[in-house]
């Protein structure tokens, strides 16, 4: 009588791959991580490109406005300003493991469902802060590379960075909870007035994302009965629990764990993820933007390999995806720092 074994990674009892199964539920948690963990997809320009390392992103200045003087004249021309911005894509952002079969084996918890988790978050988690870098040096006029972006109306514009160390409490800063919280209401509204002052689109959706100690401020202060600024009547909720973001004017508030918050160097070797976007940002508190700020560049988005070592016993697993950052439009950010006091 043969002995069968019921292999439970085998696609319909067919196939060398016997565990074919087990790969695609690996990939899809590492998937469902990223989806998961990620907060700036939809929140600022993305383009995906396919057989090619850069695109251009159109910058279309303001339309020319003026009288049609008298009777039978005839119309002057109108022109818009034109520019465009080259973002080039990075070599792909990776990350591994390899998983002994014995050691698998013999261990007495699950260890992939948690490595799949891993490192889908830590995809998710490096892209966010990459695009959160940009937008801030956006903000500064200064591009990843250090060169100043193009404008498409020739003059660049940048929002002043807006300075209080009433946004932080303790020696020098906010006495109470309730200053700190003034500071950052007073600071988002005077962030939208800059971006309508330098003519971005009221209709352009505002965000803006800060450590989660800077928002929890807002949170107390708002369960306290102390914020008054925050919007709750008209989108917001100012109240502590639940999904739905806090709103002060225009601007819907995000706290982001992996915020920008300290002095990032350039790495020493390409292969590290600060090798293209790095800064000082150790007095940054919140950066507000629109999605016109930064683009990005995907060439592709989560993808999954797997490959069986047989000399070695063992499984090398990888996540990747395929991007690159750039800023589009100064104007459209607002960088909220600290004067003399450091995150």
């Amino acid at each position: 009588m043969s002995f069968v074994v019921s292999n439970l990674g085998q696609v319909n009892k067919t196939g060398d791959n016997l565990d074919a199964l087990f790969q695609t539920l690996f990939a899809g948690e590492v998937f469902t991580a990223y989806a998961r963990t990620t907060v700036m997809d939809g929140l600022h320009y993305v383009r995906k490109v396919h057989g090619q390392k850069s695109a251009s992103f159109p910058m279309i200045g303001n339309a020319e406005v003026g009288y049609h003087a008298a009777a039978g004249d005839e119309l002057d021309d109108g022109d818009f300003e034109h520019n465009e911005r080259i973002i080039t894509l990075d070599r792909p952002l990776i990350t591994s493991v390899n998983v002994d079969d014995w050691e698998d084996m013999v261990n007495h918890y699950d260890v992939r469902s948690r490595y799949a988790n891993a490192m889908g978050e830590a995809l998710a988690v490096t892209s966010d802060e990459h695009v959160l870098i940009n937008s801030i040096r956006t903000a500064r006029g200064v591009d990843r590379d250090g060169s100043t972006p193009l404008s498409a109306a020739g003059t660049l514009k940048t929002n002043e960075v807006i300075t209080n160390d009433k946004l932080k409490i303790g020696a020098g800063g906010a006495s109470s909870n309730k200053e700190a919280a003034e500071a950052i209401a007073f600071a988002i509204l005077d962030g939208e007035v800059n971006m309508k002052r330098n003519d971005v689109p009221k209709s352009q959706r505002k965000v803006a994302f800060m450590a989660p100690e800077t928002l929890m401020i807002l949170h107390k202060a708002a369960t306290d009965g102390n914020c008054p600024w925050i919007n709750r009547d008209f989108g917001g909720t100012g109240v502590m629990g639940g999904e739905a973001p806090l709103k002060i004017g225009n601007t819907t508030l995000f706290d982001v764990n992996h915020f920008p918050d300290t002095n990032i160097p350039k790495s020493s070797t390409a292969k590290e993820k600060y090798w293209h976007y790095f800064g000082d940002f150790s007095q940054t508190k919140i950066i507000q933007m629109t999605p016109d700020a930064v683009g990005t560049l995907k060439l592709m988005d989560i993808g999954f390999e797997k490959d069986r070592d047989t000399r070695r016993q063992c499984d090398l697993l990888v996540a990747r995806t395929a991007e690159g950052h750039g800023s589009l439009r100064t104007e459209c950010a607002q960088e909220i720092a600290l004067d003399s006091l450091s995150n």
